[in-house]
């Protein structure tokens, strides 16, 4: 049976949402991330590629989001996660973090504070996403 992708959202909602505001399918310039959250604290970002298989293309997109996100995931389903797992200095090489997903969520490889983001994008995304949603939801009645 084949995974698919979407069914990998729910564990990392879940695993997050405790600390964070998590959002799925956010359009950021001409990027679609899987998973963006800010911190309830409003400190941090993060943002997650979710993947059935295909490590290296998610790693490379991954990589990309740390321009506007603090922390930077790669999401694997667990029986796809060794392979990626055996090339773990090149995770750590681009400070991108690898999560694998069953039912659970498992850190395998943290992710490192992206020295490269844009701390204005962030906060136009976090405005974008959480502040704009409630003033629409408000007006929609």
């Amino acid at each position: 049976m084949m995974i698919r992708e979407s069914r990998l959202y729910l564990p990392v909602q879940r695993h997050l949402q405790s600390d964070f505001e998590v959002k799925g399918e956010v359009k950021i310039g001409s990027k679609i991330v899987d998973i963006y959250a800010v911190s309830k604290t409003g400190t941090d970002s993060l943002a997650v590629e979710l993947k059935v298989k295909d490590w290296k293309r998610a790693l490379r997109q991954a990589a990309t989001y740390q321009v506007f996100a603090d922390l930077s995931f790669v999401a694997l389903h667990r029986s796809q996660v060794s392979c990626a797992l055996r090339h773990s200095e090149l995770f750590n090489e681009l400070g991108v973090g690898l999560l694998s997903i069953k039912r659970d969520v498992r850190v395998e490889i943290p992710s490192r504070q992206s020295d490269c983001v844009n701390k204005l994008v962030v906060d136009q995304v976090r405005q974008q996403l959480f502040s704009g949603e409630e003033r629409l939801n408000r007006g929609a009645y």
